[in-house]
């Protein structure tokens, strides 16, 4: 079974690009056939992949009147795991979307129909950071989601904005006999432990949300971060001994394992290193 995993928080800055690419990159490295598709039309993921994020095998093809095959836009990347990038089109392709019948559907409906994608283990689709279309469309195709978020004011005021649109989504689904998407984690990013904000925030979301909704893994703040996006290199094989890769590779392990493994799976040397 392929288990499509949408990166989706509708707030820019919150991480998500960079979580998708980091977990995409673990993944492939975890020996998973891993394929991520970048419908985020700023293209973090297609540039921290090592590619050129405006390449014309691009996600903005699939919205589109004449639409090609899913898999003829799959570009393999310099670390493992194969590629969709973003594109030029993708807002044109949010407004498309509201033009043809069940538009909302319309990514599900590629990635089903296009059979050689059963190949692959995982499929990661990262998404932008804005409510609109092309949001529940990636909302729609997945089965599974996990919602990257900064520690702050603006990204906890968005947080019911975000459990109200994926209830509206999983509505949507049950109305097509779909099931409903699994939430599999929200996990806070780019932490800073010594603002007295952030653990206030952080201990107010927590207890907004059910218990272990939240990873217990936190993301920290790190330059190497930046460094690996201006090197077009996920963090996690940029700098695999820094904080970030180090607690990307840990919230895997907690949040991803079980699903892919089951959690009696043996930890790897590199899996069971501890943050300092």
């Amino acid at each position: 079974m392929t288990h499509i995993i949408a990166i989706a928080f509708p707030k820019g800055g919150a991480g998500k690009s960079v979580s998708a690419v980091s977990l995409a990159a673990i993944s492939a490295d975890r020996g998973l056939k891993t394929l991520l598709i970048d419908f985020d039309p700023i293209g973090v993921s297609s540039s921290n992949s090592g590619l050129d994020k405006y390449s014309d095998l691009s996600a903005s093809k699939l919205l589109a009147d004449s639409r090609p095959k899913v898999s003829s836009l799959i570009q393999p990347s310099p670390f493992g795991y194969d590629v969709i990038v973003a594109g030029e089109g993708l807002l044109s392709g949010e407004k498309w979307m509201d033009t043809v019948p069940m538009g909302d559907l319309e990514i599900r409906a590629q990635l089903e129909e296009d059979e050689s994608l059963q190949q692959y283990d995982v499929i990661y689709l990262d998404s932008p950071p804005h409510n609109g279309k092309i949001l529940s469309g990636v909302l729609i195709a997945a089965t599974h989601v996990i919602s990257p978020l900064k520690a702050d004011n603006e990204n906890a005021q968005v947080l019911p904005l975000f459990i109200n649109l994926s209830s509206s989504v999983n509505r949507i689904r049950t109305r097509f006999n779909m099931d409903a998407f699994t939430q599999l984690s929200y996990v806070f990013t780019d932490v800073d432990e010594r603002t007295n904000i952030t653990a206030e925030i952080k201990k107010s979301v927590r207890e907004s949300l059910d218990p272990g909704a939240v990873a217990e893994t936190v993301i920290p703040h790190s330059t190497a971060v930046k460094q690996a996006g201006q090197n077009m290199m996920p963090v996690v094989h940029f700098k695999p001994k820094e904080k970030p890769s180090i607690a990307y590779n840990r919230f895997f392990d907690e949040v991803l394992q079980p699903l892919f493994f089951g959690p009696q799976r043996k930890a790897t040397s590199h899996e069971s290193v501890a943050i300092a």
